[in-house]
């Protein structure tokens, strides 16, 4: 008389390495483009204004810091040099009339250097650009 029974592997399972391998490249992803859209961001501190967007579409990000200087891609740049990265952003993008430019300002910095770097831009015949600034929290909220 047996009083144990055989258990029986009918071969059913659940292979779960693709879905961990999916959710390893969706890490990776995100990682990788989380540090790119930080690259070309000193950092500022923006002044708070209502209804701000995202300044997601530009060619070209220069960040004026409180203290005047410029910066691009995280490097100091003079401001004799951003006819050089426009005429760079022109020829990738196919003419200057499709270069976006956009500045982020700190909220303490002096107004001479940013008018100073959009004389520069619409010399170079720039006509599209954005004002980065921080969306400000609703009233109450």
């Amino acid at each position: 008389m047996r009083l144990t029974r055989k258990q029986r592997n009918h071969g059913i399972g659940f292979d779960i390495t693709p879905m961990i391998d999916v959710v390893f490249q969706l890490i990776i992803f995100f990682m990788t483009c989380s540090q790119i859209a930080t690259v070309d961001q000193a950092p500022v501190e923006l002044p708070r204004l209502p209804g701000a967007a995202d300044a997601s579409l530009r060619d070209i990000t220069i960040n004026i810091r409180s203290d005047g200087s410029l910066w691009l891609q995280n490097q100091p740049m003079a401001l004799s040099d951003i006819g050089d990265r426009v005429r760079d952003a022109a020829a990738q993008r196919g003419g200057i009339d499709r270069v976006t430019v956009a500045l982020r300002v700190d909220a303490s910095a002096k107004s001479a250097t940013p008018n100073a770097v959009v004389k520069a831009l619409v010399g170079q015949g720039v006509r599209r650009g954005l004002i980065a600034v921080e969306a400000a929290k609703p009233a109450g909220g």
